[in-house]
């Protein structure tokens, strides 16, 4: 029982020596801690600059694809890979080449674009249907691809939720 007692005072001392409170210790009153003030920044001056990007998938997209636009979702074709000992690259240009097996999803901001990849304006005669997802970020999330100029491509790292969702039909010629 004694060695309890010992515990427990010494563990009741703990929080106070843990706060700098050194009161309790002769000949040392000197605090460990102390309030300080701290200089507040502030970016109020400096709004983040919002941009609004679209994602065209058509209903022809591979696997479920289509089915996660539908709900406003967009994964990485990099994040899909099973089995993999290398994982999903972050390179831009490969991206753009067509090796999608990246951390990146395309987005672009010309609604049209969006329409044709929805579409399938460049695959199919007659066109399908599809969905244009839209969404805005800031620019810090999304980065300009420079390797598709015609594009006006927009990368996305990661998964992106809560794009809103519009069906789109082909256009009529």
């Amino acid at each position: 029982m004694a060695t309890a007692g010992v515990l427990s005072k010494g563990l009741w001392a703990l929080p106070l020596m843990l706060n700098g409170d050194s009161s309790h210790t002769e000949g040392y009153n000197i605090p460990l801690t102390g309030a300080t003030d701290v200089p507040l920044t502030t970016t109020a001056d400096k709004p983040e600059q919002m941009i609004t990007l679209y994602r065209g998938v058509s209903s022809k997209a591979k696997g479920s694809m289509y089915f996660e636009a539908m709900q406003g979702i967009a994964i990485p074709g990099g994040f899909r890979q099973v089995a993999t000992t290398w994982g999903p690259h972050r390179d831009m240009e490969l991206h753009s080449g067509g090796d999608n097996l990246s951390i990146w999803t395309s987005w672009t901001s010309d609604i049209n674009v969006a329409r044709d990849f929805a579409t399938g304006k460049a695959f199919y005669t007659n066109g399908i249907p599809g969905i244009i997802m839209s969404k805005a970020f800031t620019t810090g999330q999304a980065i300009p691809n420079p390797f598709t100029l015609g594009e006006s491509e927009w990368l996305v790292p990661g998964v992106t939720y809560g794009a809103k969702v519009q069906y789109v039909l082909p256009r009529s010629k």
